[in-house]
């Protein structure tokens, strides 16, 4: 079998990469430019996160207790 009149055309996407170090882990983050789908992991805060729902949970007790 011979293989004739092959033809291509080069498509250039950006996409963006990213690594990063965070307290001796290394994490890599991809992006692609055209579609906006990431890929990749980051580093989580529990306690941050913990923070953040205990004050989205007491938000309308003081809302209205000020009320």
């Amino acid at each position: 079998m011979l293989v004739q009149d092959i033809r291509s055309e080069p498509v250039l996407l950006p996409t963006w990469i990213m690594a990063y170090r965070y307290r001796d882990r290394v994490y890599r983050f991809v992006a692609n430019g055209q579609t906006g789908k990431a890929t990749g992991h980051s580093p989580v805060s529990w306690r941050k996160f913990f923070l953040a729902v205990a004050l989205v949970a007491l938000a309308p007790i003081l809302l209205t207790a000020a009320a």
